[in-house]
């Protein structure tokens, strides 16, 4: 259902235009978290006496495979604004953005605020949208067949027969790791860190990835789209390493979107996400449960970090994060967060053998992490770096890098690849599969895939 949502402007002196439009902008940001939800689609601007009319197109987070479906309350509601919207509020907006009547504005605006008090009620309800996963491209072919067939001119036999044509496109749901299975997606967050893990019945979240400003994360932008597009409505669990924001700064966004069951974390005790979830459990070493035969494995930090001192000399955060191992019965994972030296060194002193198929690298490969002594520890035999393209940081460092090479490490990089899938088998006769989702390069794509 499509909103066409209009903030005036107001027709006022150019002394007070800086405040108009400043005006205008607070309403595009109240439009932009509307969008979000997906209540609006796309939101205009006019500027009256400003002489100039333009549109701002806020884009709704609904990816081309998100179906918006609405009740029959909706269609009715539907059936009212259209016309009401087409007939009277646009024609107003469009002699107002010509015409130096500053009526024509003021009765456009009125009429649409009026107009999207029921629409905003409407648009709170449950099931007031529903997602769909991304079908497959055969399905969506069906799909386009039985929509013909359903419009085809009357005469033709069993029109009806086109909705199960469409049908595939809605129950054919997305491949999901085999039973002892692990799938993990380490996602093209930029200088971050966002990993799925998944198992056949259940899905985690590893970090989030970052914040860009108070209007846009990559929970919004990447992850929530991902886990959409993968048919996952609900999280089990939801990991954040720590609370720097390379890794927490979309965790808010995911929890809205995806109500996790739990949440896992070494986070101050006020921080507001232990609030926001049903369940909130300390991480710390030693904490462990299975799923589908998967077993998930604390292995940092130890108690002790929660009773160290804040002063001067206190640990670092990045020294808090929460390492989680994941172990199928023929392979194993290690999300190292961004422990470092001191951090590894802790780990080791627990777990001295912690051999593991797959390292996620800690700390994008600063080198501040990376210890030798750990990756001997580990011996990786893939190390996946989740870095940004041209970073501030220079991230991988490049002595980190060739230290990983000279133990024979397969480094895989989402500036480079884009996401990473891994494939954790159930049984040993199955090797460790890796694949990267942008390995094809682009016309428009200035990076280069190794």
């Amino acid at each position: 259902m499509l909103y066409l949502v209009i903030a005036e402007v107001k027709n006022t002196p150019p002394p007070a235009s800086l405040a108009s439009l400043e005006q205008g902008l607070a309403t595009l940001e109240r439009l932009d978290e509307l969008t979000r939800d997906g209540t609006v689609l796309a939101a205009g601007v006019f500027a009256g006496r400003m002489g100039m009319s333009f549109t701002v197109d806020v884009a709704s987070n609904n990816e081309l495979h998100q179906i918006v479906a609405t009740l029959p309350t909706f269609m009715q509601a539907e059936w009212q604004t259209i016309p009401l919207v087409s007939l009277v509020v646009v024609p107003l907006t469009l002699a107002g953005a010509f015409l130096p009547l500053p009526i024509l504005l003021d009765a456009a605006h009125t009429l649409m605020a009026w107009v999207m008090i029921p629409l905003e009620w409407l648009a709170a309800l449950p099931l007031a949208m529903m997602e769909s996963h991304a079908p497959e491209p055969w399905t969506v072919v069906a799909a386009v067949v039985g929509v013909a067939w359903l419009l085809a001119p009357r005469g033709v036999p069993l029109r009806a027969a086109g909705f199960a044509w469409m049908a595939p496109m809605f129950v054919v749901l997305p491949p999901s790791p085999a039973p002892w299975e692990a799938w993990i997606d380490a996602l093209d967050v930029g200088n971050g860190l966002a990993v799925v893990v998944r198992t056949v019945h259940h899905a985690l979240l590893y970090d989030a990835g970052p914040s860009w400003s108070a209007e846009s994360d990559s929970g919004t932008r990447i992850v929530v789209p991902f886990l959409r597009g993968e048919g996952i409505s609900r999280l089990d669990g939801l990991v954040v390493s720590h609370a720097d924001d390379d890794h927490y700064g979309g965790a808010a966004s995911v929890v809205r979107s995806r109500r996790p069951s739990w949440l896992l974390s070494p986070l101050r005790a006020d921080d507001p996400l232990h609030e926001a979830v049903e369940q909130s459990i300390r991480c710390e070493a030693g904490f462990r449960w299975a799923w589908d035969g998967v077993v998930f494995t604390v292995l940092h930090p130890g108690r002790e970090i929660y009773g160290e001192s804040t002063g001067r000399r206190a640990r670092k955060e990045n020294d808090r994060g929460c390492v989680v191992h994941v172990a199928t019965r023929a392979a194993s994972v290690l999300l190292a967060a961004d422990v470092e030296a001191r951090g590894e060194a802790e780990i080791l002193t627990r777990r001295p053998s912690l051999k593991s198929d797959v390292l996620v690298v800690p700390h994008h490969g600063s080198k501040t992490s990376s210890t030798p002594a750990f990756i001997d520890a580990i011996a990786p035999s893939v190390g996946i770096l989740s870095v940004g393209y041209r970073n501030r940081f220079r991230h991988p460092h490049e002595t980190v890098a060739a230290r990983y090479r000279e133990r024979g490490v397969a480094l895989r990089r989402t500036d480079l690849e884009g996401a990473v899938h891994v494939v954790l088998p159930a049984e040993s006769s199955s090797a460790v599969r890796i694949e990267a989702y942008a390995r094809r390069q682009r016309y428009w794509s200035e990076r280069r895939p190794p």
